[in-house]
């Protein structure tokens, strides 16, 4: 909607801009993120939401660039590959400090840390 508004201002001046349905859209997506983002904020830990919305923000953000706006990917198929395996590794990574271990109540990516370290400890004579 911005590239919309700011081509609108420039091709037709700031007065067309200012009557264009795209400052509304803005608005309007704005107040609704603001309220998505606290609602997913409250009654838990910080964590989880913010993970996934430092996800979510950058592939709504290509998704509606790529169908809505006609913006094109130069990166080629090795981009396309890069990006999606870096992708899966961040979506991975969010799984797993979202998703809490029954036992110890700690992220699952934690969990088996502690026995790594005392065996490597008893291994030397330090645990």
């Amino acid at each position: 909607m911005t590239k919309a508004l700011t081509d609108t201002a420039t091709a037709q001046g700031v007065l067309a801009a200012v009557a264009h349905p795209a400052p509304a859209g803005i608005a309007a997506l704005a107040a609704a993120g603001a309220l998505l983002s606290q609602a997913a904020y409250r009654g838990s830990a910080v964590g989880a939401p913010l993970a996934v919305i430092n996800l979510a923000n950058p592939l709504s953000s290509v998704v509606v660039g790529l169908t809505f706006l006609g913006e094109t990917y130069q990166g080629g198929v090795w981009g396309v590959v890069v990006a999606a395996a870096a992708g899966l590794v961040a979506m991975r990574g969010v799984f797993l400090l979202a998703t809490v271990d029954p036992d110890t109540g700690e992220p699952a990516g934690r969990a088996g840390r502690g026995e790594r370290a005392g065996a490597a400890g008893r291994a030397t004579g330090d645990g």
